[in-house]
């Protein structure tokens, strides 16, 4: 592991060049205040698993988990799992985005050899599709390899039951760094 060591101002610098995110050392007693991230050490210092720890949540931030949230998530992973989370993110990220289906048929539309009618066909399937009864989940990290998936839409009771499970698990498996 990393021993470099950051002030607050240093750690919010070092978010500022690795995300391009600012970060004030405000928010990041906030933070602290909040469960998101461990105090620092006796002399006032910062380690690389606080940089992560801190990345991750903003990570979750940028995916509009509120704060409770992040912190339930962030409660139970080890160090070791915040890198791998990291990783997810940084992979996800670099990977190019690409519609291979709407690549293939703008192609097909551009060959000036199609006779009206398969062009008229392929701008009929590349229509945008209407989406009733959308579903928004929650994805819960116990570990890089257990995830639980929630509905948003849970009732109180159902909530509860979440909860319920989501301290249990706290209890199997305490964080390290």
């Amino acid at each position: 592991m990393d021993n470099t060591t950051f002030s607050i101002e240093g750690l919010s610098q070092a978010i500022l060049k690795e995300l391009g995110e600012e970060i004030s050392p405000r928010t990041i007693r906030y933070y602290i205040a909040e469960g998101l991230l461990r105090k620092p050490d006796d002399r006032g210092k910062f380690t690389q698993a606080h940089l992560d720890r801190l990345k991750l949540a903003l990570r979750y931030k940028q995916s509009f988990l509120p704060i409770p949230d992040i912190r339930a998530k962030l409660e139970l992973l080890s160090h070791g799992d915040v890198t791998a989370e990291l990783s997810r993110y940084e992979f996800q990220s670099k990977s190019p985005v690409s519609n291979l289906a709407a690549e293939y048929t703008q192609r097909l539309l551009s060959q000036k050899s199609r006779n009206s009618f398969e062009v008229h066909a392929v701008q009929q399937l590349a229509a945008p599709l209407q989406i009733s009864n959308v579903e928004t989940w929650d994805h819960i990290t116990l570990t890089p390899n257990i995830v639980i998936y929630a509905r948003q839409s849970l009732s109180p009771h159902e909530q509860e039951y979440l909860k319920a499970l989501l301290d249990f698990a706290k209890t199997l498996r305490k964080p390290h760094i």
